[in-house]
């Protein structure tokens, strides 16, 4: 196997349940539990309806800041009250030296909401995605999809190195309210947007707290940062 078959794979601490696999340059799909890649299509075509785990470096800018886009349901933002998951998700992309990027900032435009959106992501640099339970509000004129699932296919449109943590359910230091745990309309579209996540071949980050998403986060984006085929 020469190098331009090894899959580039960054072990972020010892106390994380996993490896972060930012994808394979070529090469076939591991049958390791805890390491998965897929092959890297040329970087302007993307079919549509497809993820890919695909990272190629003229995408990573070679220095910091990066602008890192949060993508993220509501609930989030507002529980726990005092020290929401995305507050501490904003500190720690601050304190890996990066810019957050997030749609609640931007202001108001005369243009269609998923045009925005795609807009918005397609002008970051890192995409990371903080689910939750709930699946989100569908945009408005693309009703069939939330926000949260088109900001991820933009992302992945564009070969966009996404970072995905997930809230562990059955944590027992959620400090969240019931409403923010079930999501009576749109569930099953969540847990099929889950399942659809882990199929395109990332290694998902489960997080109990605001903290402990605050350290993981942070470490994650060190360790892209620490990549020697994308930084200089």
């Amino acid at each position: 196997m020469n190098e331009a078959e090894k899959s580039i794979n960054i072990q972020i601490g010892s106390d994380l349940s996993g490896v972060v696999n930012f994808g394979t340059i070529k090469g076939n799909v591991s049958n390791d539990t805890n390491r998965s890649s897929a092959d890297i299509p040329n970087p302007d075509q993307h079919v549509k309806g497809q993820y890919s785990d695909k990272v190629p470096s003229s995408q990573l800018p070679r220095s910091s800041p990066w602008q890192v886009f949060l993508s993220h349901t509501s609930e989030l933002r507002e529980y726990p009250r005092g020290n929401s998951y995305i507050h501490c998700a904003e500190r720690a992309v601050s304190a890996a030296g990066h810019a957050v990027r997030d749609m609640a900032d931007f202001p108001a435009v005369d243009e269609a909401p998923a045009s925005v959106c795609e807009q918005r992501v397609n002008e970051s640099d890192v995409y990371l995605g903080i689910y939750g339970m709930r699946y989100g509000s569908p945009v408005r004129d693309k009703p069939d999809i939330s926000y949260t699932e088109l900001e991820f296919n933009t992302a992945s449109a564009r070969g966009m190195p996404r970072l995905i943590f997930v809230l562990d359910s059955e944590s027992e230091d959620l400090a969240l309210p019931l409403k923010a745990l079930i999501d009576r309309e749109y569930g099953q579209r969540q847990d099929s947007f889950l399942g659809r996540v882990k199929e395109a071949g990332l290694t998902l980050q489960r997080f109990r707290s605001p903290d402990d998403l605050k350290l993981l986060i942070e470490r994650s984006l060190r360790a892209l940062a620490d990549r020697k085929d994308l930084t200089c």
